[in-house]
């Protein structure tokens, strides 16, 4: 029923108006959502001054959440997929938000270009799940080739002092990383990543322990050390060293 009522809204309203209304209605509501606690603790632990990278913005709505957290701040937020692209730069323009700055571009290890597709479900489009397509991958969808950048090369960042990260791009996040090492290092910033795939999850937990790290999950208003033997959570902080 809920792909036929996506199906359905898709259509009525045209598949970009639908975007821009879904991520309006869930930045009215998503302080409500029990699904959504783990990422509003790391927005309620960013200060009024605080720089944050959104990482896998897709639509706009934590990008909303998290300028109006840091409203003294910024925000740059991270988004390729071209209407998803454009459904943030409406929502960020609707609230009139000027501490954010977009990035129509992927973020990865390297430079260069990526294919990335946005899966389709029983005639939906799931922008939400838009991802890297891998080789031999075979996912039906919209398939899109889109700018590359090293975190590490973006020099509107050099100097910069970030505080804070939330990623989610749907297993690519040791890429990421890896093109974000001397970032990560200089500015150790506290980090909430959703991480799913298996070997995605190893390669960053290690190299975040590399860097001093401790990989953490939120437990009820706390965030614990992470315990693999009684956490099941995809949702990880990595909270960075004492200074």
């Amino acid at each position: 029923m809920k792909r036929l009522v996506q199906s359905l809204l898709q259509r009525i309203f045209g598949f970009e108006r639908y975007l821009f209304l879904f991520a309006w209605f869930k930045t009215k509501t998503l302080r409500w959502d029990p699904n959504e606690r783990d990422v509003l603790q790391l927005i309620s632990r960013m200060s009024e001054q605080s720089t944050v990278l959104d990482i896998g913005a897709n639509i706009g709505i934590m990008t909303v959440l998290i300028a109006k957290r840091v409203r003294y701040g910024h925000v740059h937020a991270f988004e390729p997929i071209p209407e998803n692209f454009r459904a943030l730069t409406r929502l960020v323009a609707h609230f009139k938000l000027e501490n954010v700055t977009l990035h129509h571009m992927a973020l990865g290890e390297s430079s260069g270009q990526l294919e990335m597709v946005m899966p389709e479900q029983q005639h939906v489009r799931m922008q939400g799940l838009s991802h890297v397509v891998q080789p031999g991958q075979e996912v039906v969808g919209h398939r899109y080739t889109v700018p590359q950048e090293r975190l590490d090369d973006l020099g509107e960042l050099q100097g910069v002092q970030i505080d804070g990260i939330k990623i989610d791009v749907e297993g690519f996040e040791q890429f990421v990383f890896a093109g974000g090492l001397e970032l990560l290092r200089s500015c150790q910033p506290l980090v909430y990543a959703e991480l799913v795939e298996p070997e995605n999850r190893r390669f960053s937990c290690e190299l975040f322990e590399s860097l001093g790290y401790t990989v953490s999950v939120a437990q009820q208003d706390q965030i614990v050390p992470l315990d693999p033997s009684r956490h099941r959570s995809h949702n990880l902080f990595m909270i960075p060293p004492p200074t």
